[in-house]
């Protein structure tokens, strides 16, 4: 009978790392660069040990990563993941086009957020408007509780955003309105 507690003991704690993971895996939203799992909780799903830790004044956190040569920034609030951003070098049209087409796949067509001056029409003039400062080309799109942006205003790289829309806490309708 000992011997048949003591297995019963061995395989929980064998198995335990598999239930916890299955706890984990049905709060997340989004897993988003195989690494960060948005709506998940910020102190257990993230493998990567963060550069920097911020606590912002209105109760989130953002965590800073360095991931393969790649900046990632991670907002929690709650402890719940809330928003993972990456920083893709370099900031071009090229490359901004092929992340664009990229998500495209993925996602299907983007909504255009763009804003430029009156007299960028061509892509040149598009193009010479980011380089000044004036212009930010951007393109998101949305999910069932995620969305996702692609945003090129800094002539070092591009931000790839994933954003959970509402936290699995709170549901969209309890919050009151003005």
């Amino acid at each position: 009978m000992r011997k048949l507690i003591a297995l019963s003991k061995f395989n929980i704690i064998l198995l335990w790392p598999l239930f916890s993971q299955t706890a984990h895996a049905e709060t997340c939203v989004k897993r988003v660069f195989n690494q960060f799992c948005l709506g998940g909780a910020a102190n257990t799903l993230m493998s990567a040990e963060p550069t920097t830790t911020k606590q912002e004044d209105d109760g989130t956190t953002l965590y800073e990563f360095s991931v393969s040569g790649k900046h990632v920034n991670v907002l929690a609030k709650d402890n719940t993941i809330i928003a993972v951003e990456r920083y893709e070098p370099p900031g071009n049209w090229l490359n901004f086009t092929d992340w664009k087409v990229k998500l495209v796949r993925l996602y299907g067509r983007a909504t255009d957020q763009s804003t430029f001056p009156a007299y960028a029409t061509s892509r040149s003039s598009r193009l010479n408007a980011l380089k000044a400062g004036k212009g930010v080309a951007k393109a998101s799109w949305s999910e069932p509780g995620w969305s996702v942006t692609l945003v090129w205003k800094e002539p070092e790289f591009i931000r790839l955003k994933y954003t959970l829309k509402t936290t699995p806490s709170i549901p969209a309708n309890s919050t009151e309105g003005l």
